[in-house]
């Protein structure tokens, strides 16, 4: 006789998560942490979105318009971030090109949200590394001796790509094609985690852990103090360059995503209550 498969209620999934009751304050902008507020959600979280950062166009769109209008010379363009993605194609719907403007190009991708959105608003990427590191994608490039290469970049981005890019002889221009600034609603993050009880904060990104650190310090709370709480809010990042910039920020990192995805983060918080439920048991 065949065996049915056992089905789960929500309830059923709900006594058994390791995040059910748990308050994790996410500081993505609300657009982008849709999937993991719903996630997170489903899992019994009580998830609060406090943005720490905001995206904002360039103080000019001058060198962007330019380099979208001189798109011929360029061999690669390489995306490092979904909201560059984002930013590129606006512009680039506005200015007249021929039709095989891109076609022509090859493009790289890091990480795959940023390939999910440059698929849907602009083509297919040529090369995504499987690392979630922008200099992760350097070896699959291959020979990119004078080349010219076009990366639409935040205004506080890295530049370890673009060195590493011109160290194999390549000609690189990164623009600035958008800015990340605090966020309007920043003070709601701070008021937050000195008013209620916060068992995680999540941070996708150096720039959130700058400004919500900052926020925090304007009502007196240090990365020192926070860590001096009985019951301290966990710190989980996304990647390893966020855990990088928390940690020489004075924070201590608990858990780090593997992957740079709504799922990679959801993985990374539930272990982490997991090991802390293990921990309690024995």
């Amino acid at each position: 006789m065949q065996r049915m498969a056992k089905r789960f209620s929500r309830r059923d999934l709900l006594e058994t998560s390791a995040l059910n009751g748990k308050r994790i304050v996410v500081t993505r902008t609300r657009e982008q942490s849709r999937g993991l507020v719903e996630r997170l959600t489903e899992l019994g979280a009580e998830v609060i979105v406090c943005p720490a950062i905001a995206i904002a166009p360039p103080d000019s769109f001058a060198a962007l318009d330019t380099a979208i209008r001189n798109l011929a010379r360029y061999h690669w363009i390489i995306f490092t971030s979904a909201n560059a993605v984002r930013a590129f194609s606006e512009r680039f719907a506005l200015i007249p090109q021929p039709a095989d403007a891109l076609s022509r190009l090859r493009m790289a991708a890091v990480g795959s949200a940023t390939a999910n959105t440059l698929t849907e608003l602009l083509r297919n990427p040529d090369v995504t590394p499987d690392l979630y590191q922008a200099d992760a994608i350097l070896p699959l490039m291959g020979n990119v001796r004078a080349q010219h290469i076009l990366i639409p970049s935040a205004d506080i981005a890295r530049d370890a790509l673009a060195k590493g890019l011109r160290e194999r002889g390549a000609t690189v221009d990164s623009v600035i094609t958008y800015r990340t600034v605090a966020a309007p609603e920043i003070s709601e993050l701070a008021e937050t985690v000195r008013s209620c009880s916060v068992n995680a904060i999540v941070f996708a990104s150096p720039s959130s852990v700058r400004y919500a650190l900052r926020a925090l310090d304007d009502i007196g709370i240090t990365p020192a103090s926070l860590s001096r709480r009985s019951s301290r809010p966990a710190f989980i990042c996304i990647g390893d360059v966020t855990a990088a910039a928390a940690r020489e920020l004075g924070l201590t990192v608990d858990a780090t995503a593997a992957e740079h995805t709504t799922e990679g983060l959801v993985a990374a918080i539930t272990d982490w209550f997991e090991s802390r439920d293990e921990n309690v048991a024995t």
